[in-house]
């Protein structure tokens, strides 16, 4: 008997000296996406070696502090035309004209015109400014290739900012 009190006892002060296992913490952030202040349509094309038609999109995220990203989102069935080699290099746009290559997006997933699986992809990290503008060129110089689409309050690319 006095076995069994010794064993309990033990046993409870032993389960209690146990570190408790809490789930794990997850950094809940908000963001706010800010759309292009250039037209909706979006058009970027290439036939190589003469033709190269590149879309710039310019950004303003009024107040943004902080890190921004560039995001490529389009939810599924969204309306889209992609032929050919349709990958698109993303730069940086200054003053003096092109600037630094920050990434690449695509080719996206599109059957019969609609996009098959949604995309919500980071392209690229940089310091938040109140003036952003990208340069987005169809990243083959050898293929034909062609993206084009209206962007939406949905779909399109986007610059992302955290809400403060």
């Amino acid at each position: 008997m006095q076995l069994s009190a010794v064993l309990i006892t033990v046993l409870s002060f032993t389960a209690t000296a146990l570190p408790t296992s809490s789930p794990a913490t997850v950094e809940r952030r908000d963001y706010t996406f800010w759309s292009t202040v250039s037209d909706e349509g979006f058009y970027a094309a290439a036939s190589p070696p003469d033709y190269y038609e590149d879309q710039i999109l310019q950004f303003q995220p009024s107040g943004a502090k902080g890190t921004a990203s560039l995001v490529a989102k389009f939810p599924a069935g969204f309306a889209i035309s992609q032929s050919g080699a349709a990958a698109i290099d993303i730069y940086t746009r200054t003053s003096g004209g092109l600037g630094t290559k920050i990434g690449t997006a695509g080719p996206l997933p599109v059957s019969g015109g609609k996009i098959t699986t949604a995309v919500n992809t980071v392209i690229a990290n940089f310091a938040a400014t109140s003036d952003l503008v990208f340069e987005f060129r169809i990243a083959s110089e050898t293929e034909n290739g062609s993206l084009q689409f209206f962007e939406t309050a949905d779909a399109g690319f986007f610059v992302r900012t955290e809400t403060a």
